[in-house]
C-alpha cells in the first residue's frame, strides 16, 4: 500500500521505498489533499492554495494534469479508464480517499485521541508509538505557504498534547525517570507551556527531589514575568505551595507506584494473595505485614500488575508514608484529595472536611471495579477513610505493623511476609545478575545468601554492587565487615539514598517504639544465642513477666523480631546487628543474664535432686550449693525461672551464656552450675 508523509517533508513510499512525488506544485496539489483530512476542496480553492492566491487562467486544466499523475501514482495497479478511487472527483472538487495509517497525520491523531481513553501502560505504547512518526516539521516544503501555516500550528499543538498525556501516563506507572526526561524534553522545546513545567516538577518530586521541583517552578515563573508579565497558572502554584508545605498526598492522584523492581520468588505468597482475594469475592481486603527492607511493597506491585485485567477501571496507588524519612505520615484528607482528582473530580468540587471527603470518594467509586494499593501504612486509623464503601474494588494495604485493627474489624486477611528462604535468595540473584554472573560461583553466591540473612534489600544492594565487581570480591567484602557497614557504603547512600541502607530503613521501625520497647530492643540482641526465651527476656528488662510479654509483642508485631514458636522470640541477623549498634555498654545486660542463666541452673539441678534417691540427692547437694549473691547485688526477687522453661534452652544458651559472662567480668558465677551441665 501507498503511504504518504507529512510530518516532516511531504514524501510518498511504496512500503519503506521513497517515490518520487513530482514537482513543487503536484506536491502542493497532494499536500492540500492531506489537510483537508478527507473533506471535498473545490477545485477554485485548491488552485488559489496550490499558487498562494494568484492561480493561472487556465489553472483547471493544470490542476487535472497533476490530479491524474498523482493518481497513477497513489494507484500503481489501477486498470486504465477504471475510476478512482483514492483520489477522487466529487462536487466540483477532488477528495482523497485512503485509510488513516496510509497517511502518517492522519494515524497520529487517531492515536493520540484513542490513547486519551486506555489504561497508562497501553496509552504510553500507543503514544510512544504516534511520536515516532514525527521526521521534522509538518509539510516542511510549504512551512511559508499561508494554507500550510494553519495546520501546522494544529498538528504541532496535537503533539504537544501527545507528549503531555506520555507523561502523565509515564507518572501514573510510577516511572519518573522516564516522565521527568519527556516533560524535560517539552519543557525545553515549550519553555512558555505551563503543563509542561507542572508534570516536570510532578516528575521531580516523586524523584524524592523537591529542591529541584521547586526550582522548575521558580525558573518557569521567573521567564513568564520576564516575556509576558504574567503570573504562573493556578495549577503551578498549588503544586509549588503542596511542595512546600510537604504535602506528599498530592502526589498519589498524578503518581503510581515505581514499577516492581526486581521480582523473583515469591510463589507461595502470591498464590496465597489469589486464594485470598477469591475468597472475599466482590470485596477483597488483604494486609501484607512484615520488617522493613522484605519486599512488601515489590510484592504487592507484583500482584497488582498480574491481577490489573480485573479491575478494568484502573488502579490508585498512595504511599502513605508511615515509616520513612519523613517525620509525618500522610493524611487520609490529602490522599482522599488526590485520589478525587485522579478520579475526574475538579479541585474547586472536592471539600474541605474529611468526612464530606469520605462520602464523596465512596460515591465515586460505587459501581466502579478498582484496585487500591494503599502502601506503608502506619496504622489502622490511617486506612479506614481511604477504604471504599461499596463491594466491586480490591484493597492491598502493606504495613511494617500488622493492622490488627484492620483485620478484626474490617476483616482483612493478613499475610505475614518474611526473609526469603535460600532458593528464592538464589532465585533473586540470578533475576537480578543473570545466571550467568550468579551461577559462575556457587560457593561465593551461597556466601552472599547466607550473609544478608534472606532480606531483599540486603540482596538488591548487594546485587547493585556485584554488577559492578565480581561476585567473589563482593562475598569477601562481606565477610571481612561485620554489622551493617558492609550494606551501605557512602557511594551507594550517594546514589540511592536512605532508601537503600539497611540502617536507615530499621531505624524507621525502630524510633517509632515507645521507649521501654526501645530499650529491650536494644538489650535482647546482646543475649549471646540464637532465640531468648521469655524469662530471659524478663531478666533483661527487670520488670515482670506481664510487662516484658507485652513490650515483646509490641516488638513482634513491628516485625522488629519474631516469635519462632511460643514463648521464643529471635532476631534476623541484620536486625540484630542494628540493635546492637544501639545497646551501647554490655555489662547491666550481660550481668543479668548471667543471674538469670545461674538462678535457673540451680532451679534445674534441685528439680533433679528431688527426683532422685535419697542416697544420690545426699551426694549431689555435697557437690551443688544454691549461689550466691556478692555482696550488694539484687537477688532478682521477681521473677523465678521455671526448669520446663530453662531445660529445652540450656544446649544452646548455656555455652554462650559462659563467654558472655566472661566478657561481663561474671565468669566465676557460672561455676555453680557446671554439674548440673555434666550430670544431664
Amino acid at each position: 500500500m501507498m503511504r504518504v508523509g507529512v510530518l516532516g517533508p511531504v514524501e510518498v513510499r511504496d512500503g519503506s521505498e521513497l517515490v518520487a512525488g513530482g514537482g513543487d506544485r503536484q506536491q502542493a496539489v497532494l499536500a492540500v489533499l492531506v489537510a483537508a483530512a478527507g473533506r471535498v476542496v473545490s477545485v477554485d480553492r485548491l488552485a488559489d492554495q496550490v499558487w498562494n492566491g494568484a492561480p493561472p487562467a487556465r489553472a483547471g486544466s493544470v490542476l487535472q494534469v497533476y490530479v491524474s499523475r498523482l493518481r497513477r501514482l497513489l494507484e500503481p495497479d489501477r486498470p486504465p479508464r477504471s475510476p478512482a478511487t483514492t483520489l477522487v472527483s466529487e462536487a466540483g472538487g477532488y477528495a482523497l480517499r485512503l485509510p488513516d495509517d496510509a497517511v502518517d497525520a492522519w494515524s497520529f491523531e487517531r492515536d493520540v485521541r484513542l490513547a486519551a481513553g486506555l489504561p497508562p501502560a497501553d496509552a504510553v505504547e500507543l503514544l510512544r508509538s504516534a511520536l515516532e512518526r514525527w521526521r521534522g516539521r509538518p509539510y516542511e516544503q510549504f512551512g511559508d505557504e499561508d494554507w500550510a501555516r494553519t495546520e501546522i500550528a494544529r498538528l504541532h499543538e496535537a503533539r504537544c498534547v501527545a507528549q503531555e498525556r506520555a507523561a502523565t501516563a509515564l507518572l501514573r506507572l510510577g516511572r519518573t525517570a522516564d516522565a521527568v526526561r519527556a516533560a524535560r524534553e517539552l519543557a525545553d522545546a515549550e519553555p512558555l507551556r505551563g503543563e509542561a513545567w507542572r508534570l516536570l516538577a510532578l516528575g521531580l518530586w516523586a524523584s524524592h527531589r523537591p529542591a529541584d521541583a521547586l526550582d522548575v517552578l521558580r525558573a518557569h515563573h521567573a521567564r513568564l514575568g520576564e516575556e509576558l508579565g504574567l503570573y504562573p497558572e493556578p495549577a503551578l502554584a498549588a503544586l509549588e505551595r503542596a511542595i512546600l508545605e510537604q504535602r506528599t498526598g498530592v502526589l498519589a492522584g498524578a503518581v503510581g507506584p515505581a514499577r516492581a523492581g526486581t521480582f523473583a520468588g515469591r510463589i507461595a505468597e502470591l498464590t496465597e494473595l489469589d486464594r485470598l482475594m477469591e475468597e472475599d469475592g466482590d470485596a477483597p481486603f488483604a494486609v501484607i505485614s512484615g520488617v522493613g527492607g522484605v519486599g512488601k511493597t515489590t510484592l504487592a506491585l507484583a500482584w497488582a500488575q498480574r491481577t490489573a485485567s480485573r479491575y478494568p477501571d484502573g488502579q490508585l496507588y498512595a504511599d502513605l508514608r508511615g515509616f520513612g524519612p519523613e517525620d509525618a505520615p500522610a493524611g487520609p484528607s490529602e490522599v482522599l484529595f488526590a485520589f478525587l482528582a485522579a478520579l475526574g473530580m475538579p479541585e474547586h468540587r472536592v471539600p474541605p472536611g474529611l468526612d464530606e471527603r469520605v462520602a464523596l470518594y465512596r460515591s465515586v467509586l460505587a459501581g466502579r471495579r478498582m484496585l487500591l494499593v494503599l502502601d506503608n501504612a502506619r496504622d489502622a486509623a490511617q486506612v479506614r477513610p481511604l477504604l471504599p464503601g461499596a463491594r466491586g474494588c480490591a484493597v492491598v494495604v502493606t504495613g511494617r505493623s500488622e493492622l490488627a485493627g484492620l483485620v478484626v474489624a474490617e476483616g482483612a486477611h493478613l499475610l505475614r511476609l518474611e526473609a526469603f528462604g535460600a532458593d528464592d535468595a538464589r532465585d533473586y540473584l540470578r533475576a537480578r545478575l543473570g545466571a550467568d554472573v550468579a551461577d559462575a560461583d556457587p560457593a561465593a553466591r551461597d556466601a552472599v545468601v547466607a550473609r544478608c540473612g534472606g532480606l531483599p534489600l540486603a540482596l538488591a544492594v548487594v546485587g547493585a554492587r556485584a554488577a559492578r565487581h565480581p561476585l567473589a570480591v563482593v562475598a569477601g567484602e562481606l565477610a571481612g565487615e561485620p554489622g551493617l557497614d558492609a550494606f551501605t557504603t557512602p557511594a551507594d547512600r550517594k546514589a540511592a539514598g536512605d532508601r537503600s541502607d539497611p540502617r536507615s530503613v530499621f531505624s524507621w521501625s525502630y524510633r517509632h517504639l515507645p521507649p521501654d520497647a526501645a530499650e529491650l530492643f536494644r538489650r535482647l540482641a546482646l543475649h549471646p544465642g540464637p532465640y531468648v526465651t521469655l524469662d530471659a527476656a524478663t531478666a533483661v528488662a527487670g520488670g515482670d513477666r506481664r510487662d516484658t510479654h507485652r513490650l515483646l509483642r509490641q516488638l513482634a508485631d513491628a516485625h522488629l523480631i519474631v516469635e519462632s514458636r511460643p514463648g521464643r522470640f529471635g532476631y534476623h541477623d541484620l536486625l540484630r546487628a542494628y540493635a546492637k549498634e544501639l545497646a551501647g555498654d554490655e555489662r547491666e545486660t550481660l550481668d543479668r543474664l548471667a543471674w538469670h542463666h545461674l538462678y535457673a541452673a540451680a532451679n534445674a539441678a534441685r528439680s533433679s535432686i528431688r527426683s532422685g534417691s535419697r542416697r544420690e540427692s545426699r551426694n549431689r547437694r555435697r557437690r551443688c550449693r544454691r549461689p550466691r549473691s556478692p555482696s550488694g547485688r539484687p537477688r532478682c526477687r521477681g521473677w523465678t525461672p521455671s526448669t520446663t522453661t530453662w531445660w529445652p534452652s540450656r544446649r544452646c544458651a548455656r555455652p554462650c551464656s559462659a563467654g558472655s559472662c566472661g566478657r561481663s567480668g561474671s565468669s566465676s558465677r557460672m561455676c555453680g552450675t557446671t554439674w548440673t551441665r555434666r550430670s544431664s
